[in-house]
């Protein structure tokens, strides 16, 4: 069993890849973090395939299908530096909300 199997589709959640022509271009997963509260992993996309709504689709794919497996809420870390993403994030309707690891050095947000 791979270690994507094991933390993402066994354990209520999803890891989506984004392809052009077979190459990757971008990725973005949602896994469980607590019964009632799923977190998004793994989002990125290559630069030039910004502003194409290809992130847009694939954070609402994941923010539906978390919806589907009973998930109240969906949250994320990304980093302070990354103005884009977290611009991107509340454009979706994420808010910021108080760290939830011990990862301080990383801006939290959350959704629903």
């Amino acid at each position: 069993m791979n270690r994507a199997q094991k933390i993402y589709v066994e354990n209520r959640g999803l890891l989506l890849v984004a392809l052009d022509d077979g190459k990757v271009i971008g990725t973005g997963g949602v896994q469980k973090l607590t019964d009632d509260v799923a977190e998004l992993k793994r989002i990125w996309l290559l630069e030039e395939y910004h502003g194409q709504k290809i992130g847009f689709r694939m954070v609402a794919r994941l923010l539906d299908f978390a919806r589907a497996q009973g998930y109240t809420s969906v949250c994320l870390q990304t980093s302070h530096q990354q103005q884009r993403a977290i611009a991107f994030y509340k454009k979706l309707g994420f808010y910021e909300i108080p760290c939830y690891n011990d990862d301080l050095e990383e801006i939290s947000m959350g959704y629903g």
